[in-house]
């Protein structure tokens, strides 16, 4: 049992070197030809620590490029809701921080389905921006999901004065 289990492990290992770990994935990929519970357990307990060790690590890596969690409530409208045409809608939204620089928003836009889109800005302190939007509901309750920041620096130029919300969201 412990020699098979000593040669289960490596596999674990060499199975979540790829970029999206899946720790059901993992476990599956590890179970085979194990016959023993304890083997199991083992398997199972070192796919789920890989798993929380990926998802720090992706986390850190997102931290670092976009900074840290700010409070919403620096994000203030600016206006309410405007027809861009073309079946767009926008948002315009002031930050409000003396020393926080916005680089990244999630926008809720729907009332009942939870619709939200992602952006990755740069919004320096005292700056507005306009976050666009798909008109792809009926009803509207547009408000800021959340928010991440870093310090200000000097040499922050907020780069848009509208922004488009990316494909895929960084912060599932």
């Amino acid at each position: 049992m412990i020699q098979r289990l000593a040669f289960v492990t490596p596999l674990i290992f060499a199975f979540s070197q790829a970029n999206a770990f899946d720790v059901n994935e993992c476990i599956l990929n590890g179970m085979k030809g194990v016959s023993s519970d304890f083997a199991a357990q083992q398997i199972r307990q070192s796919c789920i620590k890989k798993g929380n060790e990926a998802k720090r690590k992706k986390r850190e890596a997102l931290e670092d490029e976009y900074g840290k969690p700010i409070d919403i409530a620096i994000l203030k409208p600016r206006k309410y809701y405007n027809d861009e045409g073309n079946g767009f809608h926008s948002m315009e939204y002031t930050n409000t921080s003396a020393h926080t620089t916005v680089t990244y928003v999630k926008l809720d836009v729907a009332c009942s389905d939870s619709i939200k889109y992602p952006y990755k800005i740069k919004l320096k302190p005292g700056a507005t921006i306009s976050l666009i939007f798909p008109d792809s509901t009926t009803g509207y309750c547009i408000h800021v999901d959340e928010a991440y920041g870093r310090p200000s620096v000097w040499s922050d130029v907020s780069v848009f004065s509208s922004a488009k919300p990316l494909e895929t969201d960084p912060f599932p």
